[in-house]
């Protein structure tokens, strides 16, 4: 989505009827009656947050198939997720394996009904070592064990709607080497779960950091959307962190500059205050990010960080060309292991992008052309 695109009025319109949805008021029905409520479902459709706009609009007299037929769709996948979550941490226990929920498992039920906060899928963190361990599990509850080759987590789906991405690492040393040390031993410092034997957890503050350090990756790499932004609303509002050693964490992973116009814009937007002109550009990115970010957004941001300009550019398309090792290992494992065959890696990608990911090569194409 273009920034002209962008329709502010309707993203204000919006964040409003979640800022009551999960602070439990009752939006004021002439606000809503004067809003284009096709709009605004457009746009909570693009973030993941159609459940908490029509929660709201219900709670304000605004009854229709739309909004019930929202509420019941999130309510279900919620659902079918929690009951496949439990049936993967019980197997997890009967074979003596430490994990730990993340994300949106977890940020959900922060959330004040159930359902409100919408995903796509479960994230887990495992003993890495028990990787094998894992995959005959999830194998074994009749999931399918997906493709896609990742540095830091393997995908598994099972219909209808159900996705799990099992780590064993929380951020690869290709996004950024100070985070993924900080987070290299993550499991010496957990706290065990009282209630079961193998099940470990994140204090308030290191939850918050770890969000906040997600966040950030996929807002410094493609852009990240309103959903995250109502994350850290919920997190503050529900958690209370201590702030004082959140910080101190951050500056670690050089990301406290961040978070702090993240949480300043998240606190502002959702209690209806008036933007400050830095908050409203940041706004403005986030939206045109939708939830995952945009390939424009992501090519930008690697054109800038490789110096910007003409020559930031070309070493994008190079690097693009010619990954580094460290790529190789987290994104093409298989040449990184038989490095004898690395001269058919530039082809393989080649062939690939035409023939397997050609809406994302054609879209990666249109995007340079804007820089």
């Amino acid at each position: 989505m273009e920034t002209s695109e962008i329709n502010l009025q309707t993203v204000f319109n919006l964040a409003y009827l979640l800022g009551c949805a999960v602070n439990e008021v009752s939006p004021d029905a002439e606000r809503v009656a004067a809003m284009d409520l096709d709009a605004v479902y457009r746009e909570s459709s693009r973030h993941m947050l159609d459940a908490a706009a029509a929660m709201a609009l219900e709670s304000a007299g605004v009854r229709d198939e739309r909004s019930s037929l929202r509420i019941a769709r999130s309510i279900r996948k919620t659902a079918l997720f929690d009951k496949e979550k439990k049936a993967v941490l019980e197997k997890m226990e009967e074979n003596g394996i430490w994990y730990m929920p993340l994300k949106g498992a977890l940020v959900k039920d922060l959330y004040p009904k159930y359902g409100m906060r919408e995903f796509s899928d479960h994230d887990i963190l495992f003993e890495p070592a028990r990787r094998d361990d894992v995959r005959e599990i999830m194998l074994g509850l009749g999931f399918t064990e997906g493709k896609e080759k990742d540095g830091k987590h393997d995908h598994y789906y099972k219909n209808p709607v159900l996705t799990f991405e099992m780590h064993w690492l929380l951020f690869e040393a290709a996004f950024d080497r100070a985070i993924a040390e900080y987070y290299s031993n993550v499991k010496e410092w957990l706290i065990k779960d009282p209630d079961n034997l193998f099940g470990w957890h994140f204090t308030p503050e290191d939850f918050y950091v770890f969000i906040l350090a997600h966040a950030y990756k996929h807002y410094s790499i493609s852009g990240t959307g309103l959903r995250s932004l109502l994350d850290v609303y919920v997190i503050l509002k529900k958690t209370s962190p201590d702030m004082k050693k959140v910080t101190g964490e951050l500056e670690k992973l050089g990301v406290s500059e961040f978070e702090s116009h993240f949480r300043s814009l998240s606190l502002d937007l959702f209690n209806g205050k008036e933007l400050t002109e830095d908050e409203l550009e940041m706004l403005v990115y986030i939206v045109s990010s939708g939830t995952y970010g945009t390939v424009q957004h992501s090519v930008g941001n690697k054109i800038s960080k490789a110096g910007g300009g003409k020559s930031g550019k070309w070493r994008y398309i190079f690097n693009r060309i010619f990954p580094t090792m460290e790529q190789i290992e987290n994104y093409n494992t298989f040449f990184y292991r038989h490095k004898i065959l690395l001269p058919f890696l530039l082809p393989f990608r080649l062939l690939r992008g035409v023939f397997k990911r050609r809406a994302r090569l054609t879209a990666e194409l249109k995007a340079l052309k804007k820089f």
